[in-house]
């Protein structure tokens, strides 16, 4: 019986559009977030990056970053 190496990697990129909206059901956190300032600022310009290693599927790995684009 022969050996064969697969490589699985996948990349996936994506933008936000619109900001963060949450969809809370707890009205001590919608409280929260429409009260706080920095849930009001929430910036819109970012991408977000992940690269998925699947190659040994019983340890795959993920390396993601966030970075602004504006």
């Amino acid at each position: 019986m022969g050996f064969m190496a697969v490589a699985l990697f996948f990349e996936a990129q994506l933008t936000s559009g619109g900001g963060w909206h949450p969809h809370e059901n707890k009205w001590e956190l919608r409280f929260l977030y429409r009260v706080a300032s920095v849930f009001k600022h929430w910036p819109k310009t970012y991408l977000w990056t992940g690269k998925l290693d699947l190659t040994d599927p019983e340890q795959a790995t993920m390396q993601s970053a966030w970075r602004r684009t504006e």
